[in-house]
């Protein structure tokens, strides 16, 4: 049997600086949650995760939500006791049956 969890929904404010590079302002607590989610990690590496040469894992995944979702791109997600981040903008679809329609947004959570 399919149990919905929540996902815990961090969305940033952002400043721009005199040279107009915006940056993200994360608060300490989730802004908002969707309800009737589901998480399907996708894949797990080692990997080079930045210009210093250091080893890192790297683990995917999706989210599926309700259509509708609030989910943007530059959101974190708490899903399965993890902190993803979202890698593009959700896709959204809509089934003539109804029950089908939904959201989903690809996520990643880099650690090490």
């Amino acid at each position: 049997m399919w149990n919905p969890m929540t996902a815990n929904v961090t969305r940033p404010t952002w400043t721009i600086d005199n040279m107009n590079n915006r940056t993200p302002v994360w608060p300490e607590a989730p802004t908002h949650t969707v309800d009737g989610c589901a998480f399907a990690p996708s894949s797990s590496e080692a990997t080079e995760v930045n210009t210093a040469g250091r080893m890192g894992n790297r683990e995917g995944g999706n989210l599926f939500a309700p259509l509708g979702a609030d989910i943007e791109p530059a959101d974190r997600i708490e899903a399965g006791g993890s902190m993803y981040r979202v890698l593009s903008f959700p896709a959204r679809w809509e089934s003539r049956f109804g029950s089908l329609s939904g959201t989903v947004a690809t996520l990643e959570r880099i650690e090490g």
